[in-house]
């Protein structure tokens, strides 16, 4: 985890299925067929595309670790959806060119910068991308945002709940501030 101390997360059928058909009705990820895998898969990042393929009957490939920052493999595979970090999509853009996949780029697991964003508008990307976060507490994540890559002064925001899922704003003793539709 983020506090460098190993933790193992208990996460039941249940949220693994509402997550999955959340964040099926909230992105573009259906519409995909290729899926591609370039988190360890002891790490909750890259369950978003495992469980993605396996539910919509899309091919799943599982990229080998030496390949994850290789774009010439990662074409070869004509990835119609990926999720990663945003410092790892970063690493794979080039001066003279952007690797994006055909549909759906989903970023999560640290923030969504504006520089990430620059280079997004820079590049002409024309796949759907989007925000995703949650600690894995949640199952993997439960706020999702689609970015809007035409709006030049867009604040990136966290989205809203996916599933059946809802967002409280608390203060510090623990008391209700407001329910939140978009954080």
């Amino acid at each position: 985890g983020t506090t460098g101390q190993p933790k193992g997360v208990m996460i039941s059928h249940n949220a693994l299925a509402d997550y999955t058909v959340g964040v099926l009705a909230k992105t573009s990820i259906a519409e995909s067929q290729t899926f591609g895998l370039v988190s360890t898969i002891a790490a909750d990042v890259g369950y978003t595309v495992i469980y993605a393929a396996f539910c919509t009957g899309g091919n799943l490939h599982v990229i080998a670790k030496e390949d994850i920052l290789n774009v010439q493999k990662l074409e070869a595979f004509n990835l119609d959806c990926l999720k990663m970090t945003p410092s790892h999509w970063k690493a794979l853009q080039g001066e003279n060119y952007s690797y994006v996949p055909n549909k759906t780029l989903i970023l999560g697991g640290e923030p969504f910068s504006k520089e990430v964003l620059k280079l997004l508008k820079e590049s002409r990307v024309s796949c759907d991308v989007y925000n995703h976060y949650g600690p894995t507490e949640t199952t993997i994540g439960k706020l999702i945002k689609k970015i809007d890559l035409k709006d030049t002064d867009q604040e990136i925001t966290l989205g809203q709940p996916i599933g059946n899922n809802h967002v409280y704003v608390l203060d510090q003793l623990l008391q209700l501030c407001q329910q939140v539709f978009e954080v």
